[in-house]
């Protein structure tokens, strides 16, 4: 059987996340050739998932739809953050699908269960389905229905968290600006990059925080929730979003902070 590799590309590069509802086109379409090139070069099955960027993350913000149901608003501001998740995924699959690649959305939303932020029922036999007739499947961060709170969005990391515990990938690659630093790099240039993190070392470090809109916890909390992915993968990695990274990460060299349990 061919390699599963889960790939996520950060909101934070595939949009401009300070620009409400804005694109960047060049990182988008970088990372759709080489995951396409992947595809046919080393024959692995890719399962991408996608962070919402400027687009849900605007109107979740205005609706507060990450603190659950708060108000008479609560549910259509549901609706309009699933909606504009839903229109930066459309374009995520449109650029794969001009590049030849069969890619197909999976929404978590219309399928799962939350409980307390986190995935506790899904049903995900559709996802191996796709693969087998040869479907690279694109799930995104979204909305979702949650038992204790009304509603909760979950991160393309909380998603992996759960797939990765159904699917067992050997590899789970997590695209971002940066790898993991000492400091944030954004602010500070004397950051050092850490090439392996265990959960030892973890709190010991003072992680970048998000810039522009973010509901979902920064680099904080995507480091978290990959150390709960590395108990189901065997190779989780935070890679920079540098032309070529994910080519090589996929072939084995290490190019971000490997994270380890």
């Amino acid at each position: 059987m061919e390699k599963l590799v889960f790939v996520k590309f950060g909101g934070s590069v595939i949009t401009e996340k300070e620009k409400p509802y804005t694109v960047n086109l060049d990182k988008l379409k970088m990372l759709c050739e080489e995951v396409v090139r992947a595809r046919r070069e080393y024959g692995v099955r890719i399962l991408i998932g996608h962070g919402g960027g400027s687009f849900p993350h605007t109107s979740a913000e205005k609706y507060r739809t990450h603190d659950g149901f708060v108000d008479e608003k609560s549910s259509y501001g549901f609706c309009v953050v699933g909606m504009d998740a839903a229109k930066l995924n459309m374009i995520v699959v449109d650029e794969l699908l001009k590049m030849g690649e069969n890619a197909f959305t999976v929404r978590v939303s219309s399928a799962a269960i939350a409980r307390n932020g986190k995935i506790c029922r899904w049903d995900t036999e559709l996802v191996n389905h796709l693969f087998e007739l040869d479907i690279t499947p694109v799930t995104y961060g979204d909305v979702i229905i949650d038992l204790a709170r009304g509603f909760a969005i979950v991160s393309t990391e909380e998603i992996f968290r759960y797939l990765a515990r159904e699917l067992e990938p050997e590899k789970v690659l997590l695209i971002s600006k940066h790898a993991v630093h000492t400091s944030d790099p954004q602010l500070n240039d004397n950051a050092e990059k850490i090439s392996l993190l265990r959960k030892s070392e973890f709190y010991g470090i003072n992680l970048s925080r998000s810039h522009g809109f973010d509901v979902t916890g920064g680099m904080m909390k995507k480091v978290e929730i990959a150390f709960d992915i590395a108990r189901y993968a065997e190779h989780v990695e935070i890679i920079p979003a540098e032309r070529g990274n994910l080519l090589k990460a996929i072939a084995g060299k290490s190019v971000g902070t490997v994270i380890e349990l």
